[in-house]
């Protein structure tokens, strides 16, 4: 038997809905959670977000987070994607074999920046379940299954009704709601303000309970509470606070303390600065690439020197605000000299590839390739990495792993001697493990090296280019071996975002 709203859902999902059923649809989502779970089932292609939500209860049927993104995505454009979906071919109750979510989640966390939350009110994991939730440090970015971002800084109290309602009883919190997610609601203390498909920023002051609202895009409705009546509409570039009873107009407030999804990542990437410049001596270049004329080393121990910069031009690096150094053309490179002796040397990077344009592609190689101790870690025009140096054995190559293109991604590796071993990673896991022989000779002396293109006086070389085209932020040398563990921490210390892992492997 059909819900006794399921006529009112499904003229929503083919996008009929009049001016006056769009208001008791948005009442109904507002005050009726079994409302929202009935329709979130309707508007999943074959019940699939139902499929893949989080049962706690049955541990057999977590899915893999890494559908995650995927359905976030498919619930945010609910409407462009499903609406030639029809009643008829709805089923009425779930498939054989799917499960009805008994505690479905919310909203999930995408990115984070020193969050923490109270004993017994944070998430659980990624996950925002309904319930009272205390932010006592940090800044957090939430995102709601039905595609609504919103980030907070601490200190912050907020309960999560459902997904299109959240009550702030105290902070700053920035929203973005996409078109199809409209009636997104924040409810105050003693005043609901309600999305017509906008961008805005709200803060509750603790001790008074009043409000201030500033319109960024669009137009919020701010309502009473119990009786939904409209007191005014707020429309972009507006400012509003309520405060002992009544809506007045005021001057935009300061809308830098309102953190926006794309700062959170360079806040997070601040603190992992702070964990580099910490390390011991064994951590002998450090290179967050700054805006600078040169490449700075920034390490405690600064053996390697600082690079030169030829042609490679700065842009946006992981988040905005954050550099990154631009390969583009056959004569692009940095040029360092590392004058000492190693018998081990790591070496960790994020890189963003366009495209495999050469044979062989540099990213860390010494000149000319002619001496013993002359040290290469390079990819070749499919993606596959070495690593190696002048009188061991080079044959280690990550075979059947890639390194993908257009996205960010963490290299690492490095060369042991003593351990007789290579070791390459990608995005934290360990791709390739080689023998090393050191037959004829056994230091590594990288002399004068280029990041990002190779040079060589040699007239019969035949890869004589071996530029690099795309990005590279931030570049870090060990006179060690990472281990497994120490290379997923860098992984997880630079990481663009809380979910860049469940999609870049």
């Amino acid at each position: 038997m059909k819900n006794k709203h399921d006529k009112l859902f499904y003229k929503y999902l083919d996008g009929i809905l009049s001016e006056e059923e769009k208001s008791e649809l948005n009442n109904l989502l507002r005050e009726d959670d079994e409302a929202c779970e009935r329709l979130k089932l309707l508007a999943t292609v074959s019940e699939g977000l139902s499929e893949y939500s989080y049962h706690p209860q049955n541990n057999e049927t977590k899915p893999s987070l890494k559908y995650v993104p995927w359905l976030i995505s498919l619930a945010a454009s609910i409407v462009a994607v499903l609406s030639f979906l029809r009643p008829e071919a709805i089923p009425d109750s779930p498939k054989t074999g799917v499960s009805t979510p008994q505690t479905p989640f919310y909203a999930l966390l995408v990115d984070q920046a020193g969050a923490g939350f109270a004993e017994g009110a944070g998430p659980d994991q990624v996950r925002f379940n309904k319930g009272l939730y205390q932010l006592d440090d940090g800044v957090i970015h939430l995102r709601f299954s039905n595609g609504v971002d919103t980030v907070m800084r601490a200190p912050a109290t907020f309960a999560i009704r459902n997904d299109y309602n959240i009550r702030l009883d105290h902070g700053d919190v920035w929203a973005i709601v996409p078109p199809g997610a409209e009636g997104f609601t924040i409810s105050s203390p003693s005043i609901d303000y309600e999305d017509r498909g906008t961008e805005f920023a709200i803060s509750v002051d603790a001790a008074s309970g009043s409000s201030t609202l500033h319109v960024i895009d669009g137009q919020v409705d701010a309502r009473k509470p119990k009786s939904n009546e409209l007191l005014s509409s707020v429309f972009e570039g507006q400012s509003t606070e309520f405060s002992e009873g009544e809506l007045i107009p005021v001057e935009t407030p300061d809308l830098s303390k309102f953190p926006s999804p794309n700062s959170i990542g360079y806040l997070r990437w601040q603190e992992q600065h702070s964990f580099y410049t910490n390390q011991s001596d064994e951590l002998i270049g450090y290179f967050p690439f700054f805006e600078e004329p040169h490449l700075n080393n920034y390490s405690t121990n600064p053996i390697v020197g600082d690079g030169e910069i030829h042609g490679a031009r700065w842009v946006t690096g992981r988040w905005p605000g954050k550099k990154a150094l631009l390969f583009d053309r056959d004569d692009d490179y940095v040029e360092f000299n590392i004058t000492h002796e190693f018998n081990e040397l790591s070496m960790s990077t994020w890189i963003n590839i366009d495209r495999f344009d050469k044979t062989l592609t540099s990213v860390f190689v010494s000149n000319d390739w002619d001496v013993p101790g002359d040290f290469f870690w390079q990819m070749t025009r499919y993606g596959q990495i070495w690593m190696g140096y002048r009188g061991g054995n080079r044959i280690n190559k990550t075979n059947t792993h890639v390194i993908p293109t257009g996205q960010w991604v963490h290299l690492s590796g490095s060369v042991s001697i003593p351990q007789k071993r290579v070791k390459l990673f990608i995005n934290g896991e360990m791709m390739s493990y080689a023998d090393l022989d050191p037959s004829s000779f056994n230091k590594m002396v990288p002399g004068m090296c280029r990041m990002g293109n190779w040079h060589t006086t040699n007239i019969n070389e035949g890869n004589k280019v071996r530029a690099l085209c795309g990005k590279i932020d931030q570049f870090s040398i060990w006179q060690k071996e990472l281990s497994q563990e120490e290379v997923e921490e860098l992984v997880e210390l630079g990481k663009p975002s809380v979910l860049w892992a469940m999609s870049s492997k």
